[in-house]
């Protein structure tokens, strides 16, 4: 499993636009670039339907964001755990939520 995501790109309506497809399942996070030109991530997430639009919501909220798309949910859910677990980033105060009834467990 590959957690590589593509960007940074800013976050703002036109690169939502540019960089992402609508309607696609898909793992973010969001941060900024610090004065040394590192990306440092503040917040992960997923969505399981449109991966642009959750991101829509967060314009205001951090400068840049990093993006994967996925073929499945699940795979969704895994690199978002993966990636929490690995970044621990500050914005994100409790473990990537799992969809009620599916039993789905964290490996990291």
């Amino acid at each position: 499993m590959s957690t590589q995501l593509d960007g940074p790109y800013d976050l703002s309506f036109d690169s939502l636009e540019r960089a992402l497809p609508r309607r696609r399942i898909g793992v973010y996070a969001i941060g900024h670039i610090d004065p040394a030109g590192t990306f440092r991530v503040q917040r992960v997430g997923r969505d399981e339907r449109d991966v642009q639009e959750r991101l829509r919501g967060f314009i205001g909220s951090g400068n840049k964001f990093k993006y994967t798309l996925t073929g499945t949910a699940y795979e969704a859910f895994e690199i978002e755990c993966e990636l929490f677990h690995k970044l621990k980033p500050p914005s994100n105060i409790t473990h990537p939520d799992r969809p009620r009834g599916s039993g789905w467990k964290c490996r990291h």
